[in-house]
C-alpha cells in the first residue's frame, strides 16, 4: 500500500502473473449516496456486490460496492476511508494534490469505446471534459470532481486487452517535478516523455516507466480545475510545449498530426 496524504493509502500494488489494473476506487459522500449508486447501477443491469465488515476493512473503508464496467475493469465505490491525518514525504515533496480531487487520474484502453463512455457518463454521472480523435481512435477525458479529468478512456481494437496505460500524480511545487525528473533519469526506469505542458489540464509533467511493464506514471504540477458548468470541448492539440519521446524526440502533437 502506498500512502501520499492523510488517507490510509491511495495506491495498492498486488503480485500477479502480468501487469494489469486490479481495480479503481471512487469515493462517494456517505451511506445514502452509496445506496443511491447501487440502485442506479442495478437499474442499468449491472451486477453489484455490496461489501462491508471485515472485507471492507481490508480496503480501509467503511463500506463499498464492487462491479465491472463494460470493458471488464473492476470498479469500487466507497465511503469512510480510514484517515490518520499524517504524511511526510521521505523525499521532501511539498505535498501531493489530492483532497476533493482524489488521487490523480488514470488513462485506460477500452475495446468498446462508445459503450464505455456512455456507462461512465449516463450511469455513474461523470462529466465529459474533452474529446480527442486520432484517425479511427478516440479518447474521452471524464471528470467526477474539480480535477480536469479523473479518468480518460481511449479506444483499442477488440483483440487487445483493456489496460491501464498510465496514472498521474500531482504535486504542490514545480521543484517537486524537477527533482523527481532528475531522480528518474538516474534510475533504472527512465523517462518516456520529457517535460511538457498539456493543453487540456495545463499540467506541467513528465512520464516514466514503472516496475509494472507497460504501465507508466505521469508526474505533474499546476493542473487545471473545472466547475460543473464548464462545457466539453474537442481537442485538436495535446501539448502547449514539450512531452517528446525519450527515444526519438518526437512530440505527441507531431504523432497525432500524422
Amino acid at each position: 500500500m502506498l500512502k501520499i496524504d492523510e488517507r490510509a493509502w491511495r495506491i495498492a500494488v498486488h503480485p500477479g502473473e502480468r501487469a494489469q489494473l486490479s481495480y479503481l476506487g471512487f469515493e462517494v459522500q456517505g451511506p445514502a449516496e452509496l445506496g443511491r449508486a447501487k440502485r442506479a447501477l442495478e437499474a442499468a443491469g449491472v451486477v453489484v456486490k455490496r461489501i462491508s465488515g471485515s472485507a471492507a476493512e481490508q480496503r480501509s473503508v467503511e463500506e463499498l460496492l464492487r462491479f465491472e464496467d463494460p470493458a471488464g475493469n473492476v470498479l469500487e465505490l466507497f465511503y469512510g476511508q480510514f484517515c490518520d491525518y499524517t504524511f511526510q514525504s521521505p523525499r521532501g515533496v511539498s505535498r501531493f494534490v489530492t483532497g476533493t480531487q482524489g488521487l490523480g487520474h488514470a488513462v485506460i484502453g477500452v475495446s468498446d469505446f462508445e459503450t464505455s463512455v456512455a456507462f461512465y457518463t449516463d450511469v455513474l454521472g461523470f462529466l465529459v471534459s474533452d474529446y480527442m480523435y486520432q484517425g479511427d481512435s478516440a479518447t474521452a477525458f471524464l471528470r467526477c470532481g474539480p480535477r480536469e479529468h479523473t479518468i480518460a478512456l481511449y479506444g483499442v481494437t477488440k483483440d487487445r486487452d483493456s489496460r491501464l496505460q498510465h496514472f498521474m500524480l500531482e504535486v504542490g511545487e514545480l521543484d517537486d517535478v524537477g527533482i523527481a525528473y532528475d531522480l528518474v533519469q538516474d534510475s533504472e526506469f527512465g523517462v518516456t516523455l520529457t517535460l511538457g505542458r498539456h493543453t487540456n489540464d495545463a499540467m506541467v509533467s513528465f512520464y516514466c516507466r514503472t516496475p509494472s511493464p507497460g504501465i507508466q506514471m505521469e508526474y505533474g504540477w499546476a493542473g487545471k480545475q473545472m466547475t460543473p458548468r464548464d462545457a466539453s470541448v474537442r481537442m485538436t492539440k495535446v501539448d502547449v510545449w514539450g512531452h517528446r519521446t525519450a527515444k526519438t524526440g518526437q512530440s505527441i502533437n507531431d504523432m497525432i498530426r500524422k
